[in-house]
This record gives C-alpha cells, structure tokens and sequence, in this order.
C-alpha cells in the first residue's frame, strides 16, 4: 500500500510536529482501511490473548504497576519543579536564578573562553533543590555558540565533506553541517531566536521545562560555573551537537533514570550527546561515573568534575576533558572571580553547603 506503520507521526519530540502535518495530509483512505484492518488483526490476537485467565491477571497486575507508576511520577514531578524554582532565601525575582555572584559582565568574559562543544557545569546558592543533589555542583550544560560563532567554528574541510555526504544520502538540500542542522531540525528556528532580553541562544540543556535552548543571561548568571573542553576531533563535536538537537524538545525526567532515553536530565543530556566520543562508563559494573541513586542509574553533576580530575592531576587515563575557566563565587564580596584549574578540581569532593561557610 505504499504506507507502512513507522510513518505514521510520533508527535514527538515537538520539534517534529510540522513534519508529522505533512505526513498525516499525505494519508489516503486506502491507507486509513490498511491501518484499520491491521489494527483489527492485532485487537483479536490481544482478545486471544487476555482471554486466558492467567495472561489476564498478569495483565491486571502489570496496569496496576503501571497506573501507581505514572501517579507516582506525576507528584514526583510536581515536587521536584517547586524544589527546583525555589530558593531559601530571598533573591532578584528578575533573574532566573536571583541576582547571582556571576553578573552579566562575568558571564561575557566567561563566553569569551569557550567554544562549541564545550561542556559547562553550573550551581547557584540557596535553591532548595541543592539538598536533593549529590555534590556541589548541580547543573550540566552544552555551549554551541550563537549562530554566527556556530557557523564559523565548523567551517572545516572534514565536517563539510561528512555533512554533504550525508546531506545527499539522506536527499536533503544541503552542503555543509550548519545546513544539515537546519534541514533536519525543526529546532534549528528555535536556536537562532533571542530570547526575551535579546541575548541569542547559545546553549542547550535539560531543566524542569524540559530540554531547550537558552542564552547567558538565562543560565550563565549563576554563583559557580565552570568549562571543560572535550578533547576530540572537529567533526566529533559536530556529531555531538547533532545528538543534542536530536533531544530538543524532549521532557525532563523526574525519575532520574539513565538508562532511558525518551525523558532527561541535564547530566544526561550531556552525557549521551557525547555517547560516541566520550568514555562516561555507561558499563554500571565499573562504578566510576555512573552511579546507583535510589534504584536508578544515574550520573551526578559533581561526576563530570571528578572525571576532568582523574583524566588530569591522577592521569587515571587519556585525558578527555581539559579544564578551561572556572567562575569561583565569593559570597562574602557579593561577587565571582577566575580561580584557576587546581582550584576547581577541590570542588569534586566539595560539600554542598559549604558555601554557607566561605
């Protein structure tokens, strides 16, 4: 019939929608009788199926699991967006995370130092979510750069002959890896917009809202951010922003679950974008960076820190991540300051209310 089940739209992530339109306009009725016959096929097999008095109570069991799950995680949700938005103390409501150490002027200098594909991680005083995270550190981002930054950085020989053979096997009208991003994602609209202050999107991360693109002045103004450098090839990095726009769109797991991909967290985001470049022992049995927290696979902020030192000082194996600025807050000053790399590397084993004595 010219039209198989894995065509039909998925509806996610939303970034597929407009896609998902032009395949549902392009449904004939012989199609919808084809689908519909399918379906009738399948209902009598489950029929079958159920009917058997032991397979029906499995069934019952497994909807009960299913059904205290997904209420579950819905008050896990809900709970865990109001520990991650509120603060112990009172701060600048005009900010995302209150009037931080690291103010605007920080956050250029700091912009200044990275590049596209650098890894950031991040932690802002006083929110009440801190209590919940293991570490110091809280929060996990990937810098891409502005469009223009974006564009320039991977103007390379060997991204743009990857790209253009890709661009043709896969029949898109494009010739190089900036135009591959924008003919395959519908997100590509999303990154090149200012947000509301008019600074441009120059990141990606997974927050409560989901997994979405941000600006420095929504996610750089915190009281501690640092940058790591992956230490891999042009066109690695390029595959590793593909994998993170592969993700817009996607939800935020409340359920701190690694090893699921349909929902994120932020270490996660960063973490497989990097799935082919990066060794962040996704094997549980090593127990290094991947940890078990509350049942679940999970991997810590604070877990990124320690890679970049084991990968440095101790040399525990070929360096991945090289340590490039470090935004140190000073609370007592009401400010920040660049400390440097032996400095941040003591964050690793940092507790995370010991700002509160600094």
């Amino acid at each position: 019939h010219g039209f198989i089940e894995k065509d039909l739209p998925s509806f996610f992530p939303s970034s597929q929608l407009l896609k998902d339109k032009k395949q549902i306009q392009a449904i004939t009725e012989s199609d919808l009788d084809y689908l519909n016959q399918q379906t009738e096929e399948k209902i009598a097999k489950y029929n079958t199926f159920v009917n058997n008095q032991q397979n029906a109570r499995e069934v019952a069991k497994r909807f009960r699991i299913y059904k205290f799950k997904n209420i579950f995680y819905t008050f896990m949700r809900k709970i865990s967006t109001w520990l991650g938005d509120t603060k112990t103390r009172s701060r600048d409501p005009d900010f995302y995370n209150g009037k931080t150490l690291i103010n605007i002027e920080l956050a250029r200098q700091m912009e200044s130092k990275v590049k596209p594909g650098d890894i950031m991680i991040s932690r802002t005083d006083w929110f009440l979510s801190n209590m919940f995270l293991p570490g110091f550190w809280s929060h996990s981002f990937l810098y891409i750069g502005d469009f223009p930054t974006l564009n320039k950085y991977f103007d390379s020989s060997e991204v743009n002959s990857f790209y253009l053979k890709k661009c043709r096997r896969l029949n898109y009208s494009c010739t190089n890896f900036i135009e591959f991003l924008e003919a395959k994602f519908e997100a590509f609209k999303e990154y090149k917009k200012n947000d509301k202050y008019g600074y441009p999107n120059v990141l990606i991360e997974a927050t409560s809202e989901g997994v979405h693109f941000s600006s420095i002045r929504h996610t750089f103004l915190n009281d501690y951010l640092a940058a790591l450098r992956p230490q891999i090839t042009l066109l690695e990095k390029a595959k590793s922003i593909e994998n993170a726009f592969e993700f817009f769109g996607l939800e935020y797991d409340f359920d701190f679950d690694y090893k699921t991909d349909d929902k994120l967290v932020c270490s996660e985001l960063v973490g497989k974008s990097f799935d082919k470049s990066l060794n962040f022992n996704f094997d549980i049995d090593k127990k290094e960076y991947l940890e078990i927290v509350m049942g679940r696979v999970s991997m810590p902020v604070k877990n990124i820190a320690i890679k970049a030192f084991n990968e440095d000082n101790s040399k525990k194996r070929p360096q991945e991540l090289k340590f490039i600025a470090y935004l140190m807050g000073q609370p007592k000053n009401k400010t920040a300051v660049f400390a440097d790399k032996n400095t941040f590397f003591k964050t690793r084993n940092k507790k995370k209310w010991s700002f509160m004595a600094d």
